[in-house]
């Protein structure tokens, strides 16, 4: 058995949206559609762990009670991580986490998640407030570098992302509309078929 976890904050969640319409869904269909055999459904799961402002040490901190409560012995476990947007964020006046702790926090996932199952990391994507997106933007190239350590697949999203068809479609500068999750999807989703 199979089973798909992807874990992030409410960008993964897909606030906004219905659930058919998220990313998640989209790129979850998409492996099921170009890979039948190795992904049969039944018995295949997906798994969408989103959380509301949840920062890379919420997503730390719940990973290992998330899996043991969905894991079933002898099945392959495949992680999709997108986080750091809530990390870079300052609702009051101070980032929730500083750079260096959003790195310390990243690694520490990496590991655990890696002991566990097969991991690709998703860069955050861009958000229209630009000092919150120059904010995010200086965090991806220190994930992609711990990504290199550990040996872990990374898409860089954001500099693609960060055009105006994307951004005005944010309607409330953060979260993406159905247009939006299908655009990030389609970025994702031939990413995703190699790692497969």
């Amino acid at each position: 058995m199979n089973i798909f976890y992807f874990l992030g904050d409410s960008i993964t969640l897909g606030v906004n949206v219905a659930p058919q319409d998220n990313f998640v869904n989209t790129i979850y269909h998409g492996i099921l559609q170009k890979f039948p055999e190795k992904f049969p459904l039944p018995p295949a799961t997906l798994y969408n762990l989103g959380v509301r402002k949840n920062s890379t040490k919420n997503i730390l901190d719940r990973f290992d009670k998330e899996f043991q409560d969905r894991n079933i012995p002898n099945s392959q476990a495949y992680f999709i991580l997108m986080c750091g947007v809530v990390d870079m964020a300052m609702p009051q006046n101070t980032t929730v986490l500083s750079l260096d702790e959003s790195k310390k926090y990243f690694k520490e996932l990496l590991i655990n998640a890696k002991e566990r199952g097969k991991i690709f990391v998703v860069s955050p994507s861009p958000v229209s407030n630009e000092e919150h997106k120059n904010r995010i933007a200086s965090l991806i190239p220190e994930q992609e570098k711990i990504c290199q350590e550990l040996q872990i697949p990374y898409i860089n999203i954001f500099n693609e992302l960060n055009s105006q068809e994307f951004l005005q479609d944010l309607k409330d500068g953060i979260h993406p509309s159905q247009k939006g999750n299908a655009i990030i999807a389609n970025k994702i989703l031939n990413q995703i078929f190699n790692f497969l």
